[in-house]
């Protein structure tokens, strides 16, 4: 079921009204899959601006450090731009301050809402135009996380690059995982995306963030920022940058029931699950009519690791993949059962939300919703005459 479709109304129930995406629903009880698309899938966070290249695979890394004097060269530029549109009393920064500012960007955001709101990632990617997440809220809090994890990184990548505007192209989806099979293999899917999407051969290899639970040397990983704020108090001395870089710690945790598993054989899962996901994707593809897949599954070949780091960060995919999203992840009862509680929990929402914009205040939603937006008619222009200065 896509996104887009309703689910099912319960037997005894009202139809829901139709939406054009699920009702928003906070739950501290699953774990939720999230993903979130740049602006026209443009390769805004590019390895490059959000992490300066750091993949978990040994090969990779030596071949990027290869590149390292060439990738200087390029943080020069940017610095030499970003440096000319700050203002007077902006921070000025060399390329290596501004590679140090892009090596943390997304890590450090990441790190700094996840310890503010108190969500748990198991396992996290950063592809250069969308992310993938596994997360649970125990607060209920998913769209504050997202609020601010979203926030941080578009400010940052905007200062970097010059863009102005939004970063993110639309509200994030976010799937409920019913089940430890469906948790596995978003999981899987999650630290697989760049083989899934033909990128690497090895997802390993990917010089974005790619995070999860026992892949890392540690599950706490400590990424920099650079404190704004702190410099600023301090008088925005320009030849102290590099005292105001400060770390925030990110936490990986291993599914539920895996806790107290060793890191190593957990990893030895992870691969497994990948695994698993790359033959549903080949069985799917074989399965899929001709004409009918955006992708050929018979094209065999990756891009590779220098293609990778050399797309322009303005530049998109030639056909986009796009795929109708399913509205949950688990088996098809519990799919099921989730359908018909949404069903219910949609009808006494509309219910409700017609007394609230009814002007009912005293209107109680269902735990871990919102009242939905009042949208207030602009004020009647003035019928007053004008003055003699405005016809001046």
């Amino acid at each position: 079921m896509s996104a887009t479709q309703q689910p099912p109304a319960a037997t005894g129930t009202a139809k829901p009204k139709r939406r054009s995406r699920p009702l928003r629903v906070e739950r501290d009880d699953v774990l939720i899959f999230v993903t979130n698309r740049t602006v026209e899938d443009r390769f805004w966070l590019h390895p490059l601006l959000t992490c300066a290249a750091q993949p978990l695979n040994g090969k990779a890394r030596r071949v990027l450090k290869a590149l390292d004097r060439q990738n200087l060269k390029h943080f020069d530029r940017l610095a030499e731009r970003a440096n000319a549109r700050s203002g007077p009393h902006s921070p000025k920064f060399t390329g290596a301050q501004l590679q140090r500012f892009a090596k943390g960007l997304v890590g450090s955001a990441l790190a700094r809402a996840q310890r503010k709101h108190g969500v748990k990632i198991y396992a996290f990617i950063s592809l250069s135009n969308h992310i993938h997440m596994v997360v649970s809220t125990p607060r209920k809090n998913l769209s504050l996380f997202m609020r601010d994890f979203k926030s941080v990184t578009a400010r940052a990548i905007n200062f970097l690059t010059g863009r102005r505007g939004p970063l993110w192209g639309r509200r994030y989806d976010a799937q409920p995982i019913l089940d430890d099979t469906a948790a596995e293999n978003r999981v899987g899917y999650t630290v697989g995306n760049p083989k899934k999407a033909k990128l690497l051969q090895d997802p390993e290899e990917w010089p974005g963030l790619n995070l999860c639970f026992g892949l890392q040397d540690s599950q706490e990983l400590e990424f920099e920022y650079f404190d704004y704020e702190a410099w600023r108090e301090d008088g925005a001395k320009k030849e102290r940058f590099d005292d105001f870089f400060t770390t925030a710690t990110l936490e990986l945790s291993p599914l539920p029931g895996c806790e107290g598993r060793d890191p190593q054989a957990y990893a030895r899962d992870v691969r497994t699950w990948i695994e698993a996901v790359m033959r549903e994707e080949v069985e799917g593809a074989n399965k899929t009519p001709t004409g009918a897949s955006r992708r050929s599954s018979n094209n065999s070949g990756f891009a590779g690791l220098e293609a990778i780091l050399r797309a322009n960060f303005e530049h998109r995919p030639r056909d986009p993949a796009s795929r109708r999203r399913p509205y949950c992840f688990g088996s098809r009862d519990n799919r099921q059962k989730h359908f018909e509680d949404m069903s219910n929990l949609y009808g006494v929402y509309d219910d409700r939300s017609e007394r609230y914009l009814a002007g009912d205040p005293t209107v109680k939603f269902p735990e871990g919703t919102y009242p939905p937006p009042i949208v207030r008619a602009a004020p009647p222009p003035s019928l007053e005459p004008q003055s003699a200065v405005a016809h001046a």
